[in-house]
């Protein structure tokens, strides 16, 4: 099984706090309004709330539905470490993909969001850069909509 460890900075100009509940702890009432064409809804599956050991499922339109264990998660600093199991971006080529996410203030009242992920692939291959950058460029779009989506709406996660 090849792994793949890759590392992303992403700035944005919404603050550490308000994005970060946006992908986590809002996300079933946030994401469905940012891109209605995307996801249907967010819901834990396994587990109480949405906290260490639990597991969510993303419900999204015309692509299996996305699920991730949260491994940890520490809200007042900005912190969650979580492992894909399931969904479009896991597909036939990766076992899983464990991600480590920090949000920090970046001193103008904006934020970066730094990601190290560890891609797992199935069999013996190992995952190609292309791949990962395919990631990375979904990852990316995804958080600038909901950053655009935050600063229009500046009572959302406040």
């Amino acid at each position: 099984m090849g792994v793949k460890n890759f590392l992303h900075e992403l700035k944005l100009k919404v603050s550490p706090s308000r994005i970060f509940k946006a992908v986590t702890t809002d996300a079933d009432d946030v994401l469905p309004k940012v891109a209605p064409g995307v996801f249907k809804g967010s819901k834990v599956i396994e587990g109480g709330s949405f906290g260490p050991g639990c597991v969510v499922e993303r419900a999204v339109v015309g692509a299996p539905n996305f699920k991730f264990k949260v491994d940890d998660i520490d809200t007042g600093k900005c912190y969650i470490k979580y492992t894909e199991l399931e969904g479009d971006r896991i597909g036939d080529k990766f076992e899983k993909v464990h991600h480590e996410v920090v949000t920090e203030p970046s001193g103008d009242g904006g934020c970066v969001i730094k990601f190290n992920s560890n891609y797992i692939a199935k069999g013996d291959t190992v995952p190609s850069d292309e791949d990962i950058k395919t990631h990375v460029e979904k990852s990316s779009a995804f958080y600038a909509a909901i950053a655009e989506y935050l600063v229009a709406n500046p009572h959302v996660c406040a």
